[in-house]
């Protein structure tokens, strides 16, 4: 209360204001906390871990002889002599392909932020350049300067499911074993690859009627049909077949077939040039790759299968 002398008795009632974030903005300091720093959401490569074969520190084309066909016997009579037959010798070849990726860092971006933003950008692209040779591997076209990948060698047998798509079952899975056991062709490093929708699928899918449980098709221990199983999702979900959509497909093979050549490391170019004139700063990577396969025999695929 103020005396009755004191002008500011005769102002009337009080006011309140709120004082907030808003109105009082300019006292609300911003902590930048890169120590929490929230990366993106990502990929994981996958193709190292399922065991493929990288070829390192290539120089020039590579051609790798590969004995096509082998010598065959026969059982004769007395005095006659068995059918001529020869082995026959062919190349599996790599040629360097090159996978790129440039982005520009702003010269305010690279001021006004306490984050290391070039290190940031390098470690970004370097881990998508990883994820590019895999996707390379796994769905290269073979057109447009892409190596050919897994799904579209066209040599890789397919185990079909239904005319228009349809669930993953037990006899499948244990088809794509078989028709690579029948070309002899398994090897130790066996594995199944599905999408991560896929994989979803296959742990809601029984091996027999669920009224006759006896287990899903994707087990607990990451397996399927006792060898290792993994999912991406570099792998489609969005394949076709007569009138089914967004179906997925699923790969089964010895993973050590898939060669994966590299001619050097990666070329990291930092150009404060090109842009200098607005201060930007040019960061680019280049690697030479290229992707064959040892025997397309060693792999089969399920093209058409129903997702979850």
């Amino acid at each position: 209360a103020f005396d009755r002398g004191d002008p500011r008795s005769k102002l009337g009632g009080s006011e309140s204001r709120v004082f907030d974030t808003t109105a009082g903005a300019g006292g609300v300091p911003t902590i930048l906390d890169t120590g929490r720093f929230i990366d993106s959401l990502k990929a994981l490569p996958v193709l190292a871990q399922l065991g493929a074969t990288f070829l390192g520190d290539l120089v020039g084309g590579l051609a790798i002889p590969r004995l096509a066909s082998n010598i065959q016997t026969y059982w004769v009579g007395e005095s006659t002599a068995p059918t001529q037959s020869n082995p026959t010798l062919d190349q599996v070849t790599l040629a360097a392909k090159t996978l790129g990726a440039y982005t520009l860092i702003t010269r305010r971006m690279r001021h006004q932020t306490s984050l290391d933003v070039e290190n940031m950008i390098r470690r970004n692209m370097l881990w998508f350049m990883a994820l590019g040779i895999d996707n390379g591997g796994l769905n290269g076209t073979g057109s447009s300067n892409q190596p050919t990948g897994l799904m579209a060698n066209g040599a890789i047998t397919t185990t079909a499911l239904g005319t228009n798509g349809t669930d993953p079952t037990w006899a499948a899975v244990v088809a794509m074993e078989s028709a690579i056991n029948d070309a002899n062709a398994m090897a130790q490093n066996m594995g199944y690859l599905t999408s991560q929708v896929g994989k979803g699928k296959m742990k809601t899918v029984t091996k027999i009627a669920a009224s006759q449980y006896s287990g899903f098709l994707w087990e607990a221990d990451n397996t399927i049909n006792g060898y290792q199983a993994k999912s991406s999702t570099l792998i489609s979900k969005t394949l076709t077949k007569g009138s089914g959509t967004n179906l997925t497909a699923m790969l089964f093979g010895n993973w050590a077939s898939l060669m994966i050549g590299m001619w050097g490391g990666i070329d990291i170019i930092v150009d404060p040039y090109s842009n200098s004139t607005a201060g930007d700063l040019k960061v680019t990577m280049l690697q030479d790759a290229d992707i064959a396969v040892q025997h397309p025999e060693s792999f089969n695929k399920i093209v058409d299968m129903v997702r979850i």
